[in-house]
């Protein structure tokens, strides 16, 4: 496997994981369209989902700064001209 390989792979597994995440977004504002009014009525459960939600953000900031601490280029590091 050559490293245009694993690059290629890593692109494709994020825009995998941010299309997955678009959707659950979307399925969450039909059900609640659907359902009428849902989430509201199921506070324990709403704030369950939106910590989930706040800590996969988190993760996936904290994974694009390691690699670009680690040379991989990410959105964090440091950029010189």
């Amino acid at each position: 496997m050559t490293r245009s390989d694993s690059t290629a792979r890593y692109v494709l597994q994020k825009r995998i994981l941010g299309g997955l995440a678009m959707l659950v977004l979307v399925a969450a504002l039909v059900s609640d369209r659907l359902v009428n009014g849902f989430w509201k009525g199921h506070v324990l459960l709403t704030s369950l989902v939106s910590s989930l939600v706040v800590v996969a953000l988190s993760v996936a900031i904290v994974n694009e700064c390691w690699s670009g601490a680690s040379g991989g280029g990410g959105a964090c590091s440091r950029r010189t001209s």
